[in-house]
């Protein structure tokens, strides 16, 4: 197989991935917490999609493809109709709607994959059509998007007319197709402006929080001190709806990250623009290094950043003030940089003091320096790497060490309130209780076990350090879609080393293999722990009652009483039934409580006006505190607004 060939190969790999890593999210975001069918779904597409990007990066010939084409390639492709029927008789509305199509229209791709005579990606021709018809594809919904949104004219009939050249240009192909690259990226800082205009300036409580130590730090003031970022939400007018809650009752108010989360806001504050303008130029600043990375096969870079894309969160999430983005162009310079050991340490060592992370692939991309540059290589790329991160941080570590550290250690060691789509939902929605703690285990395990994986079986797996990840985090008791998202980015950026590397020769399947040995014990482990660390409900919930409506909001209930037993919790939740308006769920909190003979009785109100229940959606509501937690379920309450208020 030449490299070229390869080099699709892999590319389809990762597209696949990508494609799988975002139906995962978006069945997440649709189905919410409650619907175990999409839950289950969710689950299987995200651990395909890690499937798929480590093999995309391993040092053999890929063949992962064939899965998509010939007998087997059909099967797939009708085991996902099946799927895409299924969600459709989970609903056919709104976002419901959306999955159902992602479903159909991928189930649809796999079978004509699969009965062409030639797949339809093996040959340069066919990819390069396929990526200018994806690129008509993504102006089309950038316009519609744009207009819908109240843009320009003027943007619009940009968008309008790049889709005609595309269009046109797809039988004709006089553009060259890597011209169609910055092209692309023209129509994404586009986009990008558009979407700005929808989010407010502050959308995450992490910006708030890090805009507002860069203040603090410009007004002399140490921004580790618990006290300095409390007036953060205040300052910025930012709603407690999305703030971060703590299972203790209240949120999260302090610096949670190292020095250069905050620090890189500076130039913002100093010259009075919206900090996410730096997210946006980072975001810009990654697309214009995967297409240099791709400079010696120009025709593909194109493909490269529709694959980035097919996961629009990407755009989204700088516009809309979610910050990884920054320690990802950290990493991806100090990786595409390993020749020159020491710059490439100092890059790593900025992409840790910006967040922490990057250092999940610590151990493995330490072993890879070692592998390519021997012991002294790796000590120097170590050595860079800590200079680097503690010089960034070393004026808060003299104001604070013990500050310092027990900021950057918040993310574990603080009560944090369990959400996202990983395999914490089993414990924080109810299912099967489990302490936050073995969670924690669970991804250290997971580190363990990979590392070990990887040390064994280094000449097949060298580059697939970059997908591990995806594993770890599954495991993470708050594992958000922010945790997933910009591995198959980096995945892409290491596709032309990988074409250019001789490959290894693949023995035949023995089921005694690393592999399987590993897989085993990836199922034994955690589902023995799990089974050994489960405990039963703290708190228990005996019913609830009396749904009203005091503050009048049509069709939604702003009130209710709960009766509970043992332990009194002080902080409620709900998880309603469809799609995600908030990774929280609906937080209430008690207004007044009346003591019984071993029962509490409380009368509960939303947070915020966003975690109003809507009448007749079924739902759960967990009561907690700290590890303890209780739930009930019901089908719906409805407010009686003519004989009184009834459940």
């Amino acid at each position: 197989m030449d490299q070229q060939r390869d080099l699709l190969e892999r590319i389809g790999a990762i597209g696949a991935g990508t494609a799988f890593l975002t139906l995962s999210s978006y069945l997440w975001s649709t189905g919410g917490y409650l619907n175990t069918g999409y839950t289950i779904l969710e689950w299987f597409f995200l651990i395909m999609g890690a499937v798929l990007l480590i093999r995309g990066l391993v040092l053999e010939p890929v063949l992962i493809n064939r899965v998509f084409e010939g007998k087997l390639g059909l099967c797939a492709g009708v085991a996902v109709s099946i799927l895409a029927v299924y969600a459709t008789l989970q609903g056919w509305s709104g976002a419901y709607a959306l999955a159902s199509l992602s479903l159909f229209l991928l189930s649809a791709l796999i079978i004509a994959n699969s009965i062409t005579k030639n797949a339809l990606l093996d040959k340069m021709g066919a990819a390069l059509t396929t990526s200018r018809a994806g690129l008509a594809a993504a102006i089309f919904v950038f316009a519609c998007f744009s207009y819908y949104n109240g843009a320009s004219i003027y943007a619009v009939s940009f968008f309008i007319g790049v889709e005609i050249l595309a269009v046109a240009d797809m039988r004709m192909k006089k553009v060259p197709t890597y011209l169609y690259a910055a092209i692309f990226f023209a129509c994404l800082t586009l986009l990008t402006i558009v979407i700005m205009q929808v989010f407010p300036a502050f959308n995450t409580d992490e910006l708030v929080i890090e805009s507002y130590a860069a203040h603090m730090f410009l007004q002399g003031v140490n921004p580790y001190i618990p006290a300095a970022t409390q007036g953060a939400f205040y300052y910025y007018h930012f709603p407690l709806a999305f703030v971060t809650p703590l299972t203790t009752g209240g949120y999260v108010t302090g610096l949670s990250y190292p020095s250069l989360s905050f620090l890189l806001y500076v130039p913002a504050m100093l010259f009075n623009f919206e900090p996410r303008w730096m997210l946006v130029g980072a975001t810009a600043a990654a697309f214009l290094i995967l297409c240099y990375q791709y400079r010696k096969v120009k025709e593909l870079a194109l493909i490269a950043a529709l694959i980035v894309a097919i996961d629009i969160e990407v755009i989204y999430y700088p516009a809309g003030s979610v910050t990884d983005i920054l320690w990802v162009v950290f990493l991806a310079l100090s990786f595409l940089m390993r020749g020159h050991t020491k710059i490439s340490g100092v890059l790593y060592g900025l992409s840790l003091a910006s967040k922490q992370l990057p250092l999940i692939v610590l151990p493995f991309y330490l072993y890879m320096m070692y592998k390519e540059k021997g012991k002294t290589g790796a000590f120097y790329f170590a050595g860079s790497a800590a200079a680097a991160f503690f010089v960034v941080n070393a004026p808060f570590i003299a104001m604070g060490p013990g500050l310092w550290l027990s900021g950057l250690l918040s993310p574990e060691t603080s009560p944090l309130l369990g959400v996202g789509q990983g395999i914490g939902m089993i414990s924080f929605v109810g299912y099967f209780s489990l302490p936050s703690v073995y969670f924690l285990a669970m991804e250290a395990f997971a580190v363990i076990l990979l590392f070990l994986f990887y040390v064994k079986e280094f000449n097949r797996y060298k580059y697939s350090f970059l997908a591990f990840p995806l594993i770890i985090f599954f495991f993470n008791y708050r594992f958000l879609l922010s945790y997933a998202i910009y591995w198959p980015f980096l995945a892409l950026l290491a596709l032309p080393e990988i074409a250019q590397t001789p490959k290894i020769t693949v023995p035949k399947i023995n089921w005694r293999s690393t592999e399987a040995l590993a897989l085993a014990l990836f199922i034994i482990v955690p589902s023995g722990a799990a089974l050994y660390l489960h405990t039963n409900s703290q708190i228990q919930i005996n019913g609830i009652s009396q749904p009203g409506n005091p503050v009048g909001v049509p069709g939604y209930i702003t009130s209710m009483y709960v009766n509970v037993s043992s332990n009194p919790p002080i902080n409620f939740r709900i998880f309603t039934a469809g799609q995600i308006t908030t990774v929280n769920g609906l937080l209430w909190q008690a207004v007044s409580v009346t003591y019984g003979n071993g029962w509490a009785l409380y009368y509960i109100e939303p947070m915020t006006p966003q975690s109003a229940l809507q009448q007749g959606l079924a739902f759960k509501i967990e009561a907690y505190y700290g590890q303890q937690q209780g739930f009930y379920s019901s089908n719906g309450l409805v407010v009686n607004t003519t004989y009184g208020d009834t459940g």
